[in-house]
Formats: structure tokens, C-alpha cells, sequence
């Protein structure tokens, strides 16, 4: 269970990174204006472009690692799968917030905060539904191979 908890980890890190970076950049771009992949309060914290952009980079990989080595939650068998999946959420929703309020990417206001909070609401939920159905859909073609072997007896 270590073993695959470094890898959703280390996993986790480099689509962290991958994806904060994506996702800032495509928030970054403003028609006729300065077009930084930072924002301004970061940029002013670090005085550099290089060094605002590889603590984003490093922030979002401990995002994404926290979010995919948080996933072992799941694999938690005395807990129910709503426990598993709000313990989960709160996980990332306070890491995000943390990290977020960091870099700027937002302010600390009760808008921006529940802002945040339904947009990644919205998009765990998405998430768990899809992979709900994955494991429900493996669960019974599980359950009708061992019915059929059952019936081969």
C-alpha cells in the first residue's frame, strides 16, 4: 500500500504541475494587456517571472500530489464511501485554498473562498460520479463471472 501511495504521489505531483500551469495560462491571457502566467501578488512576493513561475510549478505539484496520494482514503474499508469522498474533498479544498491564497490566484474573501468551493465542488462531484460508475460497472462484471462459474459447477 506504500508502494502505490509514492507512486499516486510522485504521479500526482507531475500532473499537478502540469495542470496548474495549463490552467493558469489559459487565465493568463489578456487581449491587449501584459499576459503573465503569475499573478501580480506573486510576482511581486518573488521579485522574478522565474522564480514566481517554479513556486506556482511547485505549489500545483504539491496540489496535485496531495489529491492523488489522498486517494488512499478510499481504500479505507471501515469507512463508507461518503466519508471516504468528503474527507477527501475537504483534503484538497484546504490545501487548494492554502496554496491558492498563496499565489493569488485568489483573495482572501468569503466570494472568491465559496466561489472556489462550488467550482471544485461541481468538478469532484463530476469526477466521483464517473469513477462511480467505472467501479459499479467492474463490480457487476465481476459479480456475473462468478455467477457464471457458479453455474458451470
Amino acid at each position: 500500500m506504500i508502494g502505490r501511495s509514492i507512486k499516486r504521489i510522485m504521479l500526482g505531483f507531475v500532473i499537478g504541475m502540469a495542470v496548474g500551469n495549463l490552467i493558469a495560462a489559459m487565465f493568463s491571457y489578456v487581449p491587449g494587456g501584459d499576459n503573465l502566467i503569475v499573478s501580480e501578488l506573486l510576482l511581486e512576493k518573488t521579485g522574478s517571472e522565474s522564480k514566481a513561475f517554479l513556486i506556482q510549478t511547485l505549489l500545483s505539484g504539491v496540489l496535485g500530489a496531495v489529491g492523488m496520494g489522498g486517494t488512499v482514503i478510499y481504500e479505507l474499508e471501515n469507512w463508507n464511501l461518503l466519508s471516504c469522498a468528503l474527507t477527501h474533498f475537504s483534503l484538497i479544498f484546504g490545501v487548494y485554498v492554502m496554496i491558492a491564497l498563496y499565489l493569488g490566484w485568489i483573495t482572501f474573501s468569503l466570494q472568491d473562498i465559496a466561489g472556489m468551493a462550488f467550482f471544485m465542488g461541481i468538478a469532484y462531484l463530476i469526477v466521483f460520479l464517473i469513477m462511480l460508475a467505472r467501479y459499479r460497472k467492474a463490480v457487476h462484471e465481476l459479480n456475473e463471472m462468478l455467477e457464471k462459474k457458479r453455474n458451470s459447477k
